[in-house]
C-alpha cells in the first residue's frame, strides 16, 4: 500500500524536529576538543548537508518517500529489486543512508554503516534503521538472513 501524503508529512516532520534538536547539540559540541578530533571529510559533508541545505534535504526525503509502499511488517520499500540509490549534493548514496542520518540527526563516524533492524535492505523506514559498525552488520547477517 502506498503511503498517504499525511503519512509522508508526518515522517518528514519528525525528521525536521530531530534536526532542530541536532542543531543545538552541534552548536554545543563544536567547542569540544573531541569533536574537532573526530572531524573528517565525510562528517563535514553530512554536517553541511544537515544544516546548510535543510529545506532541500526535507524535500528530497519527501520525494523518496513518495515512491515507497508499506509492507505488512511496516517496512517502507522502494519499487526496485535492490536498495534505491540517490544522488544528493554531489554524493551517490543509498536512500536508506540519507533517511537514517537525517532522522537520527547523528553524524556517522567513518567506521559506521546503516543497519536494517528489519533485515530488509530495500526498507527506508527511519524507525527500522540505525547506525552501527560493519562488524555489527556482519553479525546481523550471520544470525539472520536478509529478504
Amino acid at each position: 500500500m502506498s503511503l498517504s501524503q499525511d503519512q509522508i508529512n508526518n515522517i518528514v516532520e519528525k525528521i525536521a524536529q530531530r534536526l532542530t534538536k541536532w542543531d543545538v547539540e552541534v552548536a554545543k559540541s563544536h567547542s569540544r576538543t573531541l569533536s574537532r578530533l573526530l572531524r573528517n571529510d565525510t562528517r563535514d559533508w553530512w554536517e553541511q548537508a544537515l544544516t546548510t541545505h535543510r529545506e532541500e534535504l526535507l524535500d528530497k526525503l519527501r520525494e523518496i518517500l513518495e515512491t515507497t509502499t508499506e509492507t505488512q511488517d511496516g517496512c517502507l520499500e522502494v519499487a526496485t529489486k535492490t536498495p534505491k540509490r540517490v544522488t544528493w549534493k554531489g554524493k551517490r548514496l543509498y536512500a536508506y543512508q540519507l533517511l537514517c542520518v537525517a532522522s537520527q540527526g547523528v553524524l556517522p563516524r567513518q567506521d559506521e554503516v546503516v543497519r536494517h533492524r528489519c533485515h530488509n535492505r530495500r526498507c527506508i523506514n527511519p524507525e527500522h534503521l540505525q547506525l552501527g559498525t560493519q562488524q555489527d552488520n556482519i553479525h546481523d547477517e550471520r544470525t539472520r538472513q536478509y529478504r
